[in-house]
């Protein structure tokens, strides 16, 4: 699967909008435990998505999500959403062998910032070969209350290799 040089757009909610977890950009979702392998996700550019800019939620194996524009992604105005997909990379499965995320811009640039964290990931068994890498994340809002992490991890099983430069994570 290579999804490579698309331009994704969607109005930006100026009022709360009904939302579900997959109003996303770009997204592979499996509910019977179906595998994403040897794909590329590059080059795209992606505008607004209210939930995820991209979100797998898979096992994942030899993915690459790199060089993507990712510009107030998750910024849904909808509170029933949940943190996890107010994100504009979200990535939420159960095994990971092989996953690299490097090079992709995320940008909130709203006044009033809302994005929560740049990149979610939880992946809840067995992973290896996570790379978080060379990315640049931009909050250019003035206020900024509601951004808490560039990267947020939300179990202890996910061991990723960062670079560059990301001043907070948990």
């Amino acid at each position: 699967v290579n999804i490579i040089g698309n331009t994704i757009y969607h109005p930006l909610e100026g009022a709360s909008v009904t939302q579900t977890s997959d109003s996303s950009g770009i997204g592979w979702v499996s509910t019977n435990s179906m595998e994403l392998e040897d794909a590329v996700i590059s080059g795209n550019t992606i505008l607004n998505a209210p939930c995820a800019g991209i979100r797998l939620s898979c096992k994942l194996k030899n993915v690459l999500v790199s060089g993507n524009l990712l510009v107030d992604c998750g910024s849904t105005l909808d509170v029933a959403i949940s943190a996890a997909y107010k994100v504009p990379i979200s990535i939420l499965t159960h095994t990971i062998a092989g996953l690299d995320i490097v090079g992709n811009t995320l940008v909130d640039n709203i006044d009033t910032s809302r994005t929560l964290y740049f990149i979610t990931c939880l992946a809840n068994s067995a992973s290896a070969n996570l790379n978080i890498v060379g990315n640049e994340f931009r909050l250019t809002g003035g206020t900024q209350t509601a951004f808490l992490y560039h990267v947020r991890l939300e179990d202890d099983v996910a061991q990723p290799f960062f670079s560059g430069s990301i001043p907070s994570f948990k």
